[in-house]
């Protein structure tokens, strides 16, 4: 699965208003499906396989350097989780780390994303169903 990145401004506020959210003790993850218009690359050629990741580290947390720290050790985590295809195909995810995620080491994060996954993926399945 390709892992695209949620850049704009406007994406990230879309998501916060309406879509799916999860709590861990390290981090929020909010999710909802990404807009039609990003399902087109730059060539024309539609992806198949992707989803797209949004990272927020306030300037609570720490100063840059601990903000970067934090934020190379998020897009590892979904690096690997895509290649485990445990993303959901074609939905956005913004992390938005809490206070705590600062001292967490790298299996603690992982460890927190896929519980919060497992439970979006359970939340989007039911809304699917209802539909």
């Amino acid at each position: 699965m390709l892992l695209l990145s949620v850049q704009k401004r406007q994406n990230f506020l879309a998501l916060t208003k309406s879509s799916i959210k999860f709590h861990a003790k390290n981090l929020l993850i909010v999710s909802g499906p990404t807009p039609e218009q990003y399902w087109l690359n730059p060539h024309s050629k539609k992806y198949d396989d992707f989803s797209r990741l949004g990272l927020t580290v306030t300037k609570k947390i720490g100063k840059a350097v601990i903000r970067n720290k934090i934020k190379r050790r998020l897009r590892e985590v979904f690096r690997e989780l895509a290649k485990k295809n445990y993303l959901v195909n074609r939905y956005d995810f913004v992390v938005i780390a809490k206070k705590n995620s600062v001292n967490a080491d790298f299996s603690l994060l992982e460890k927190d994303i896929l519980f919060c996954l497992k439970h979006i993926k359970r939340q989007i399945n039911v809304g699917q169903k209802a539909n």
